[in-house]
């Protein structure tokens, strides 16, 4: 049972096709490396969902569209959700360890 579940995971993931900047990912690179050399983990995280927030709606637009497009709320529901997660993020930025 295990071996068809994986196997199908795996034929899902081969046939998608996702392809990023080569200076947005350097940049994602970049930032996240400089967080972890001076120790800021926190913001780190913030970056990274920054940087997968933006990549999964720029890259996925046409799939989120076509998903809520009978929909009033479904767009509006994809940022608002992602803004709140990210101001959650900024508060954890302020509390003190």
């Amino acid at each position: 049972m295990a071996m068809a579940a994986e196997s199908t995971l795996i034929g899902f993931l081969n046939d998608k096709e996702f392809s990023i900047p080569l200076a947005q990912i350097l940049l994602f690179v970049a930032a996240n490396s400089i967080c972890l050399l001076l120790g800021k983990f926190r913001m780190g995280l913030v970056i990274t969902y920054c940087f997968v927030f933006f990549w999964g709606y720029v890259y996925k637009r046409e799939f989120l569209i076509a998903t809520f497009e009978k929909t009033e709320w479904g767009m509006p529901l994809y940022a608002f959700f992602g803004t709140f997660i990210l101001i959650m993020g900024a508060i954890g930025l302020l509390k003190k360890d």
